[in-house]
């Protein structure tokens, strides 16, 4: 997992080529112009979902992991708070959606670390790591935010 701010100099980080060119993606929008939805930016392998929700009470949220993709979530407006589990181990899957490349996990095998996030910031998880999103720190609140998704494929690249 990886937390900073789009306005640091991501180029600094060396992160994956497929990265830099998603933050690329995301500095160069307003995203308050943009709908809800899908957007396409390298076809199904790089794609970013603009969602204008609600956050949620810890507990009706969810620890969640992906097998195939990598997610860039990143904080236009609003406040809230995600979770990482910090554990070696993979707890028990209760939900899968395959279709989606979306596992939620058991929320009761903990060790986890929380984040504030703050319009501006963005929290990378690569494909594996479990993480929990939408959490209100502290009342609900509706947020705009984009998560760019990247095929796992285009990190070797």
């Amino acid at each position: 997992m990886i937390y900073q701010n789009i306005a640091i100099d991501y180029k600094q980080f060396h992160y994956p080529k497929a990265v830099e060119r998603a933050l690329k993606f995301l500095k160069a929008h307003d995203f308050m112009t943009f709908e809800g939805g899908r957007y396409p930016i390298e076809g199904d392998l790089m794609y970013a979902n603009v969602d204008i929700v609600n956050t949620r009470i810890y507990e009706e949220t969810k620890i969640e992991g992906h097998k195939d993709y990598m997610d860039v979530q990143f904080l236009v407006t609003g406040e809230e708070q995600m979770e990482i589990l910090i554990r070696q181990t993979f707890p028990d899957v209760v939900e899968a959606y395959d279709d989606k490349d979306c596992y939620f996990y058991d929320p009761t095998q903990g060790g986890t670390l929380k984040i504030d996030v703050r319009p501006g910031d963005y929290c990378i998880f690569y494909p594996g790591e479990l993480h929990r999103t939408l959490i209100a720190p502290h009342e609900i609140q509706q947020i705009r935010k984009v998560v760019v998704k990247i095929h796992k494929s285009l990190l070797s690249k």
